[in-house]
């Protein structure tokens, strides 16, 4: 703090006070309005979004999801029977197939993106 000593070091003062002021003043309303939109609700939800996201966690679930989902279709597709000529037993061997199939097809996918 400054010692004022006459009239003239009062009035510098008390126009440094009122630059302070003025620049504290922007840097508030500067402050409120990144508050607003960062608290405005799609800009929440897509913050909360990107952060679940960008999880590890979550990012490996959905390569599991896919490949497993590929591989069970994959295998389905290659292993379709026919359930309108077939007898009960033949769908049920072809059934177990496909979940054998879809199984070890995703295991093995998993396997190999998780080496990635």
């Amino acid at each position: 703090m400054v010692n004022i000593q006459n009239e003239k070091d009062l009035q510098g003062a008390i126009s440094s006070l009122e630059l302070s002021l003025v620049e504290q003043r922007k840097l508030l309303e500067e402050q409120m309005v990144l508050l607003r939109e960062r608290l405005q609700p799609i800009n929440l939800v897509r913050e909360t979004f990107n952060e679940i996201i960008s999880s590890p966690i979550v990012q490996s679930g959905i390569k599991d999801i896919i490949v497993g989902s590929a591989a069970g279709f994959l295998v389905t597709k290659l292993l379709e029977i026919n359930t309108s000529d077939s007898s009960n037993s033949t769908n049920w061997i072809g059934s177990t197939l496909q979940m054998m199939g879809a199984s070890f097809a995703t295991e093995k996918l998993q396997k190999m993106f998780r080496s990635l």
